[in-house]
């Protein structure tokens, strides 16, 4: 017989109460309470227990961590939310495990050789309270057009080569307007010295990366580091090649602090918007590497990256992006393939198909995946939340919710795990190969897909309606006749 465990909503209710108590001893760099994670096959597993873990988050900009302020009169270039102790209560209320946290170097360093204190003060307190709420943090360095001096956000002033003979304007900017500065010659420029180490700008980086490694080194809920987003070399003939130059020595000098966590990289910019390239000639001699692309065909202006409003089509180009990256990945000696990024303004009229055709795809692959984005009111406000300018706060909207915190297996005690969505009815069927007798099933039903109760049913038909709780996840236990074969169960909307 399935049992269901006791509810998490003790939990829930444990984190609505402040989140760090002011004393005067110093914090740790993170929270101790979740389980360290491995790489091992297709998944990261619990070391623990060898649960399989399966990641599904989301990325969170984080006002002071994502900087695009000036601290010479210009004005910002937009507006970044503030990350508040709400944030961890809802971000698992929406199912999320996993945040991809954007920071930025001009933020870190902001002159050469001095790491604001401040701003690490932040990413550890950012970071353990997501923590301690149960969620994974990848953190990410991110960059938009290579520094904020040149695009939107990354690399602080002193770190563009050549040296800017005059400042941009500040802030705000409307999207069309940062995707100019993104395509810049200056910026372009930017990019290719730092590939080519003019200047030694890429060896001028690496004390900024080991600080953000070693800071967090011995932090579990800590799922890897990505050394820079969205990178662009492609419009250099030797692009590939410098780019993977690069990622060696990410890994090298990471691996003189860390011997342990995941090092995610991610593909080069050219490459996921116009073709497919980047492959290694020789693996990595590491297996703690996630190879992380993006996934956006939905702004591929090429006529065979558009699916419209049919989901088979869009399946149809996800299936075979994704196939490309499978093989980048291999050839990188990896067992995982995340996409650190994907997504689409939800008001988009393609974006029900879309949407519906990438969870379809994560549901059958198991990937990681963290969708794009928590709280933006820039860049056309995609996310979860609707910003409501005239009060200045933000509004949870329920459509998005529903469209993209989706019914899920979040941690299993198998070998391998098949989850099947009807986005019709609710139905979600779940099969377990080689459930360990015993083991936990953690499973996210919220509510807006079960607003009559979720019911589970075991392969004899037996029902039961599961009780209800704040966090909207449940702890399945693996009963002892499932040590010999797989173990299925589905969950329905209402029913005794």
């Amino acid at each position: 017989m399935i049992r269901v465990l006791t509810s998490l909503a003790v939990l829930a209710l444990a984190l609505s109460t402040p989140l760090r108590a002011e004393t005067d001893l110093p914090l740790p760099a993170c929270d101790q309470s979740l389980p360290w994670t491995r790489i091992e096959g297709a998944f990261f597993r619990q070391e623990t227990s060898n649960d399989a873990v399966l990641l599904r988050g989301v990325n969170l900009r984080a006002r002071g961590l994502f900087d695009v302020s000036f601290d010479d009169g210009r004005m910002p270039l937009h507006e970044v939310p503030q990350f508040t102790a709400e944030d961890p209560l809802l971000l698992k209320k929406a199912g999320v495990n996993f945040v991809r946290l954007p920071i930025s170097w001009s933020g870190l360093e902001p002159y050469e050789g001095q790491f604001s204190e401040s701003f690490l003060a932040q990413l550890q307190a950012t970071v353990r309270e997501l923590n301690a709420a149960g969620i994974y943090v990848l953190i990410d360095f991110h960059q938009d057009g290579y520094s904020k001096e040149t695009g939107e956000d990354g690399a602080p002033l002193w770190a563009v080569v050549p040296a800017l003979k005059k400042k941009l304007g500040g802030g705000p900017l409307p999207q069309h307007e940062f995707s100019l500065r993104r395509f810049s010659p200056t910026t372009l420029f930017a990019f290719k010295n730092f590939f080519e180490n003019k200047e030694n700008i890429q060896d001028r980086f690496w004390p900024a990366w080991k600080k953000v490694v070693s800071t967090f080194a011995q932090c579990p809920g800590v799922i890897g580091f990505e050394p820079m987003n969205e990178p662009v070399a492609g419009h250099m003939l030797n692009g590939d090649q410098l780019l993977q130059n690069f990622y060696e020595g990410a890994l090298r000098e990471m691996r003189t602090v860390d011997s342990r966590h995941a090092l995610w990289l991610a593909a080069d910019y050219f490459n996921f918007i116009f073709s497919r390239k980047g492959k290694r000639e020789q693996p990595f001699d590491d297996d703690q590497i996630v190879f992380a692309p993006h996934l956006y065909p939905n702004i591929n202006p090429l006529p065979n990256f558009q699916g419209g409003t049919d989901k088979k089509k869009w399946r149809s180009i996800v299936d075979r992006i994704t196939g490309d990256y499978e093989e980048i990945k291999e050839s990188y000696g990896s067992t995982i393939l995340g996409l650190a990024e994907w997504g689409i303004r939800p008001q988009d009229k393609r974006a029900k198909a879309y949407l519906q055709a990438v969870h379809e795809m994560i549901y059958e692959k198991n990937y990681p995946s963290a969708v794009w984005v928590w709280k933006e009111g820039s860049h056309e406000s995609w996310g979860y939340f609707d910003y409501q300018e005239r009060e200045d706060a933000w509004q949870l909207n329920a459509t998005s919710m529903k469209a993209l915190s989706l019914p899920s297996v979040m941690q299993a005690p198998s070998e391998d795990i098949k989850q099947k969505l009807n986005f019709e009815t609710g139905e979600l069927t779940v099969t377990l190969t080689h459930a360990r007798p015993g083991g936990k099933l953690r499973v996210y039903l919220p509510r807006l897909w079960y607003p009559k109760r979720p019911t589970l049913i075991d392969a004899s038909g037996q029902r039961l309606a599961l009780p209800s709780n704040e966090s909207d996840q449940y702890l399945i236990e693996v009963p002892p006749q499932s040590l010999s074969g797989d173990l299925q169960v589905k969950f329905v909307n209402g029913g005794e």
